[in-house]
């Protein structure tokens, strides 16, 4: 059996390969597995489950690191932001892989070719939670961006006025919305019958192509918003370095605050936005062609499903390394609370650490012994000069 992408007539064939199918032939069957076992589809699963793994050993420990006592330097909105941000790469993560590993298990052990043929209802089952974390991702941003916003406002009496309860309220928010939202885009094409090929939207990405550039415009507004709530904070500094006596000890604590943080999501933020955007662009690419090209040929546009994917996992894997690796303060956070993880490095001639206590023990014991043979020395050099004078006394 040829497993390569090759486009091949097929004018019996459903005219959307992405729709319900609710009396399908064994075309159909045929068709369903020729996608599935596609060289291109089984590497980019592959790939796939290697990521997932990657992503959640990564951020597994980034979610430690934000709970752990050295992280309570940092404010407790940030961390709260973060950590939400971090589940929803985690729980893509982790859906990715059980649906990649499923469907590669299939692929391999299947030998009917209607097997392939999935229940659109067990594909919602199967992608639907995927979405749920690819939609409270992208929302956390905005949500970093509208928390500093408030904090930048209000910096006057934010610490004092019940600051947690904005950020659990914008997280609960975040998550709230993501929630509609994958509810919507699944409800509105979910329909009894089987799909050819399950896609990560169900039935085909044009219905999620309006929310998602939607929210990506909106994620490159408040990426936006944090330059300039940067900016605003640096100046209102200056102000309060010129005009010390006018700002409170609390103010200028909060101006601090304000910079670091913004120094920290902006980063994360810029990771976001670009997977994002490319997440937004292969979606179109696919809708385009698809609407384009007959359904005959449709099939080969299916890696651009999995392309999506693939670039979900790869945030779960660059979101918390690129935190840490380009903010001096977390990346120091993460070396109090995991020790383990950062070994430093010892260059030709440094003290290895296992010595380093027994070379101090050995150098205390050297100054030590000089010390007190200057003194025997001191004391011999004092009683020949006292002998001295005492001889020309009696002369």
């Amino acid at each position: 059996m040829d497993n390569s992408m090759s486009i091949a007539p097929r004018n019996d064939v459903s005219s959307n390969p992405l729709s319900s199918i609710v009396n399908f032939t064994i075309t159909d069957c045929e068709f369903a597995k020729e996608m599935s076992t596609s060289s291109i589809i089984v590497a980019l699963r592959v790939a796939q489950l290697v990521l997932c793994l990657m992503g959640f050993f990564s951020s597994v420990p980034f979610i430690y690191v934000l709970c752990s006592q050295t992280a309570h330097q940092l404010h407790v909105n940030v961390r709260l932001s973060l950590i939400s941000l971090t589940v929803g790469a985690v729980f893509a993560c982790f859906q990715l892989f059980i649906s990649a590993f499923y469907t590669l298990m299939q692929t391999l052990i299947s030998e009917d070719a209607c097997d392939f043929m999935v229940d659109s209802y067990v594909c919602a089952l199967i992608r639907s939670p995927i979405l749920f974390a690819i939609y409270s991702t992208i929302l956390g941003s905005m949500v970093l961006a509208a928390e500093r916003a408030i904090a930048t406002i209000h910096f006057k009496t934010y610490e004092s006025h019940g600051s947690v309860y904005v950020g659990i309220t914008l997280v609960l928010f975040q998550w709230l919305i993501a929630l509609g939202l994958t509810v919507f885009v699944v409800g509105i094409r979910l329909s009894p019958g089987h799909v050819l090929y399950c896609s990560i939207y169900i039935s085909h990405p044009r219905s999620a192509i309006y929310s998602i550039t939607m929210i990506s415009v909106m994620e490159t507004v408040a990426l936006l918003l944090s330059f300039v709530l940067l900016k605003i904070n640096q100046r209102k500094r200056v102000s309060e370095f010129i005009n010390n006596s006018l700002h409170s000890l609390t103010e200028r604590y909060q101006l601090q605050e304000n910079i670091r943080m913004m120094q920290i999501l902006i980063p994360t933020m810029t990771v976001h936005a670009v997977l994002s955007i490319l997440c937004l662009i292969a979606l179109f690419i696919f809708a385009f062609f698809d609407n384009a090209l007959d359904g005959r040929y449709a099939y080969g546009l299916a890696p651009f499903s999995e392309l999506i994917l693939l670039l979900i996992s790869m945030y779960g894997c660059v979101f918390p390394l690129f935190a840490v690796t380009r903010n001096a303060q977390l990346r120091q956070i993460a070396r109090r609370a995991l020790p383990a993880v950062f070994v430093k490095v010892h260059k030709p001639g440094d003290v290895p650490a296992d010595d380093e206590q027994t070379a101090l023990n050995e150098r205390g014991r050297g100054e030590a012994h000089r010390t007190r043979t200057s003194k025997q020395e001191t004391e011999r050099d004092s009683d020949t000069h006292f002998g001295l004078l005492s001889e020309m006394w009696q002369k």
